[in-house]
């Protein structure tokens, strides 16, 4: 995306997440959990986003979104919109919140 951005002179954005204190999550609810959680926000990324844009695992908790021809006002309206969106959800696993979760 980064080389045809280039090639067409357009716009690219790209907002990067990363699950805040996804460690102690881990260490306080489980790995199953933790899966969970990074499933939840795989998820959650698919549905927010439009069919040109790329939403994918970055590294560990971390994931990146791809806003083809996003100006930087677009793509930092739409990080703030994730973030806000994503700490409304109540996430669960066996039935179980798993309390609120923040993404930076």
């Amino acid at each position: 995306e980064l080389r045809r951005a280039a090639r067409n002179q357009r716009r690219l954005g790209a907002i990067m997440l990363d699950l805040d204190k996804f460690k102690v999550f881990n260490d306080t609810y489980g790995h199953e959990a933790g899966d969970t959680l990074l499933r939840e926000l795989g998820g959650f990324l698919r549905s927010r986003t439009r069919g040109e844009d790329i939403a994918c695992r970055y590294g560990g908790e971390e994931f990146v979104v791809i806003l083809p021809d996003a100006s930087m006002e677009v793509t930092q309206q739409r990080a703030e919109r994730l973030r806000e969106e994503f700490k409304r959800l109540n996430v669960q696993q066996r039935g179980r919140s798993l309390g609120p979760v923040t993404l930076s």
